[in-house]
């Protein structure tokens, strides 16, 4: 028998992986909703602002890692930019291009929403034991690493896009 969300066989590791991943990204960021995230920013918004928080980047770069199309991103950026949290200016390696860039006031939004959201996350672990919790730990640690060895290599790192969109687009910012 198949699982109706990924179509893999419901006892696989990675149809495991991708059902745990959805249901803890719909979770945390459901409950955050709930709370009335900082500046009333959305979690496409806060995606975007976590990856220019270590990077500034082209429109196109961010609707390809988010899954959306160029008009769903434009006018993503559009809201952003209007709030004061993201400001376009050019790209310095390709002056026909679009560079966007956080502000100081998306950097501390950014700041206010990844303290409320690793909260949420902090106490949906709160049933784990400690044991249960070093577990998780080691075990995420090695899916990082694999993770890691992975990007950028052709067919793998197709095959995780892949996965990334049956989950539902996870970002590709960090939460720490």
């Amino acid at each position: 028998m198949n699982d109706i969300a990924t179509g893999l066989p419901e006892a696989s590791l990675e149809s495991l992986l991708l059902r745990v991943t959805k249901r803890c990204w719909s979770a945390v960021f459901s409950s955050a909703l709930r709370r009335s995230l900082p500046g009333h920013v959305t979690p496409q918004q806060l995606f975007v602002l976590a990856h220019l928080c270590h990077r500034p980047s082209q429109p196109s770069t961010l609707a390809r890692e988010q899954h959306v199309g160029m008009s769903a991103m434009t006018g993503l950026v559009d809201g952003l930019v209007a709030r004061g949290l993201v400001e376009r200016g050019q790209d310095p390696h390709d002056r026909r291009a679009v560079q966007l860039a956080i502000t100081d006031e998306g950097r501390a939004l950014w700041g206010e929403a990844q303290a409320l959201v690793l909260d949420v996350a902090r106490q949906f672990l709160l049933p784990l034991s400690p044991e249960e919790r070093e577990r998780l730990i080691l075990a995420l640690t090695d899916l990082e690493r694999a993770l890691e060895s992975t990007e950028g290599c052709g067919e793998r790192a197709a095959a995780s896009d892949e996965a990334e969109a049956t989950v539902g687009a996870a970002p590709r910012g960090t939460w720490n």
